[in-house]
């Protein structure tokens, strides 16, 4: 049996004509209406760091993971390749001697107020030796993980 044949649609013309050939005008006269999409926020960039790189991101934004080594009411001390002092938020629990992952707000005076702060255990159980090295990663290749302000 052969194929039914297949119609091909009526070509369509820029202006249709009615039965008197006079041009029906466009729908909408005006020009193209552009829609742009504006998110409530930007995406956040986090660029990781350790205690070193803190002079050049202050008034930024940063993630650092380091181990707890004091703390002093709403203020601790981490090791993060350096000392570094973080004021705390209320929800900060963290514990001396375990590794925790901060991002926070870099200050004028280089100390970091926290935002969020996850406890990793304890700070034998973590690779400082690897999180260096994807810090050190990401300062080479930083085109590819964060924006410079």
């Amino acid at each position: 049996m052969p194929p039914p044949s297949i119609k091909p649609y009526p070509s369509i013309t820029p202006h249709h004509t009615t039965s008197h050939d006079q041009p029906i005008p466009p729908l909408v006269s005006q020009p193209p209406i552009t829609l742009t999409y504006k998110t409530m926020a930007e995406p956040l960039s986090t660029p990781r760091i350790l205690a070193p790189h803190l002079d050049s991101f202050t008034s930024r934004i940063v993630r650092l993971i380091g181990q707890v080594e004091q703390l002093r009411g709403e203020q601790a001390i981490v090791d993060c390749g350096g000392k570094v002092t973080v004021v705390l938020n209320r929800d900060a629990h963290l514990t001396v001697g375990h590794a925790v992952e901060m991002v926070g707000r870099v200050n004028g005076d280089l100390s970091v107020k926290v935002l969020r702060a996850t406890d990793l255990g304890s700070a034998g159980s973590v690779d400082f030796d690897a999180i260096n090295a994807v810090v050190d990663a990401t300062h080479r290749y930083k085109e590819i993980f964060y924006t410079a302000d």
